[in-house]
């Protein structure tokens, strides 16, 4: 006998229900990806740090040009609401008092990577393509290197760049730019 399991998916709104009522708590560590609830992985201290570091970075260069936002929602569609190590938000703060940024008021996603690198490239930057994020950093720790993704195209980032600590990241916002040396971002000192 073939048994036929259906899934229910949740909606952004049914996710936050959840939430209100109490039965998942943000000591859960979750996020909503496609309409299912999924469970992060746990922050260990190097993914803490290369954190720190990038929004510190972030502050210095972009305080006045952006919302920075560390580990917080980020509204993608009606069925997945993740949460990005940083985010780059369209300002003032106060239009988020009573909603997350939707994926039209970001600039520029960040995830580290530590022990998601997979995960990352694999399930969450087709899902950030497919929401329109126009750039994407994953920081790949053991292997020292960024990966840009930008110019998202039916669901995929058309461009696709791997920078090595001898490189420099290129970053325009709102008529700012700036230039990171990728060894500033991965240097343990």
């Amino acid at each position: 006998m073939e048994v036929l399991l259906k899934r229910h998916t949740l909606t952004v709104d049914q996710y936050h229900q959840i939430f209100e009522a109490g039965i998942i708590t943000e000591k859960d560590k979750v996020e909503l990806v496609r309409g299912e609830i999924i469970a992060m992985s746990p922050k260990g201290s190097k993914h803490s740090f290369y954190v720190k570091r990038i929004t510190d970075l972030f502050y210095e260069r972009l305080r006045q040009q952006v919302v920075v936002s560390v580990q917080d929602p980020i509204q993608l569609d009606d069925y997945s609401e993740s949460e990005p190590d940083i985010a780059l938000s369209l300002p003032p703060l106060e239009r988020y008092l009573d909603q997350h940024p939707k994926a039209k008021e970001v600039f520029l996603l960040v995830e580290v990577a530590s022990s998601s690198l997979e995960y990352d490239k694999q399930i969450k930057l087709p899902l950030y393509a497919e929401a329109g994020i126009p750039e994407v950093w994953i920081v790949d720790i053991a292997n020292r290197e960024i990966i840009v993704a930008k110019n998202p195209d039916e669901g995929i980032y058309s461009s696709l760049v791997n920078y090595s600590v001898d490189n420099t990241l290129k970053l325009s916002i709102r008529d700012h730019a700036f230039s990171i040396p990728v060894a500033k971002i991965l240097s343990t000192k």
